[in-house]
């Protein structure tokens, strides 16, 4: 059971899920603990001294055997309280409790969301709907599948946003909706939002070239603003950003000569006069 478990398990745990009395447990685990199996981590928790030893034990065991082990360990572990969402997820899909383990999925999606971490908060949702379309379930699927489209949405992967999206609209449409509920993340706007932020996100830097090929430069804007080409004391000249002033204006007709903006020009040039 330890094995099933994982690393470290408390003795709570333990007590619970063999449903052994006190004096029969602890004479059990002294005997792993002089096998070297385990080791005390604290005064109630056990730890496998390798990942090796607790793999080879739980190789060891059926397939069988350990469903039944992840679905006790799971509901002890519900009954306990203060247990991880993934940690329930975990054991209730290995025990083949698919509706167990999405709506756990679901709620560490939400865990994730709320700690802005749009990434793994989508890959909670996008494993919760696979595992309610497996136990049969596709209507409850859609709103995971939209949150899965906002969390890509948010996280900037726009492309998988859309796809997420329209994977929801259709099936609204499938269930005779022809348009998501109002609220709904997968309406109109939402998809908009993100089909615009797609473009923009490619227009502004173009995609990964092929292998061998570069990468074409980023385009840049023009150094000085067009319009005016000329000084007011130099007569025509190419404009340069040190002619401007702070602003970003050129020197109006009242600039003195000699200053930083503006060279005097030289005796018998054409700008003198």
């Amino acid at each position: 059971m330890a094995a099933v478990a994982g690393r470290v398990v408390p003795h709570a745990l333990l007590a619970e899920v063999t449903g052994r009395g006190e004096d029969e447990l602890v004479a059990a685990v002294e005997a792993v603990l002089a096998a070297r199996l385990l080791a005390e981590d604290g005064p109630d928790r056990y730890r496998f001294g390798h990942d090796l030893i607790r793999e080879t034990v739980e190789d060891g065991l059926s397939a069988a055997r350990r469903r039944l082990l992840h679905r006790r360990i799971g509901q002890a572990l519900e009954r306990q309280g203060g247990a991880a969402a993934p940690t329930l997820a975990f054991h209730f899909a290995a025990a083949g409790q698919d509706a167990a383990a999405a709506g756990y999925l679901e709620r560490a999606g939400d865990q994730a969301g709320q700690q802005v971490a749009w990434s793994a908060a989508a890959e909670f949702y996008a494993a919760a709907a696979a595992r309610l379309e497996a136990a049969g379930r596709a209507a409850a699927a859609v709103p995971v599948t939209e949150k899965q489209g906002v969390a890509l949405y948010r996280a900037g992967r726009y492309a998988a946003a859309i796809t997420a999206l329209d994977q929801a609209l259709a099936a609204w449409r499938e269930a005779g909706t022809p348009r998501p509920p109002p609220g709904s993340p997968a309406g109109w706007p939402r998809r908009t939002t993100a089909r615009a932020a797609a473009a923009t996100s490619s227009a502004c830097w173009p995609a990964r070239p092929a292998p061998g090929r570069r990468r074409p430069a980023r385009p840049r804007p023009a150094p000085w603003p067009s319009g005016k080409d000329s000084c007011c004391c130099c007569g025509p000249r190419a404009p340069t950003a040190r002619s401007r002033t702070r602003a970003g204006r050129w020197p109006g007709p009242g600039a003195r000569p000699g200053t930083r903006r503006c060279r005097p020009s030289a005796p018998g040039s054409k700008a003198a006069g």
